[in-house]
């Protein structure tokens, strides 16, 4: 039973991985360089606010449930609330950060080359910031 539960896991992460791979090397393909950058911007940049909407809230959820499997509904359910706030404070943050540094200007200036200037890799903020 045990090694079948294993293997099935095993199956599971190595099918992950494989379509991860397969849609990374599609992206790449398809993106194209400067939007593989724009795309890579914008990941780096949400990456860590969901990491505060994350929380380890599941593994929380999995270990509390497993201890007293009677109170799984309600552990669930203060799981949900307190993931849903989370997710809420993190995108408000989320926000707020992009909107404050979209009105700072850059500590330096773009470096000019051959005449030509060097756009700021910052989009403006969208009119719900002002």
């Amino acid at each position: 039973m045990i090694g079948r539960n294993v293997s099935a896991l095993v199956a599971a992460q190595v099918a992950t991985k494989a379509i991860n791979l397969l849609v990374s090397v599609a992206l790449v393909r398809w993106l194209g360089v400067h939007e593989l950058g724009r795309y890579a911007y914008v990941l780096a940049f949400c990456f860590p606010f969901g990491a505060l909407a994350d929380f380890g809230l599941a593994t929380l959820a999995i270990r509390d449930a497993s201890r007293a499997p009677a109170q799984t509904p309600r552990v669930i359910a203060v799981v949900r609330r307190a993931a849903l706030t989370l997710a809420v404070a993190s995108s408000a943050a989320m926000v707020a950060w992009r909107c404050s540094s979209a009105t700072t200007p850059p500590s330096s200036p773009p470096s000019a080359s051959a005449g030509s200037r060097r756009s700021s890799p910052r989009a403006p903020c969208p009119r719900s910031c002002s």
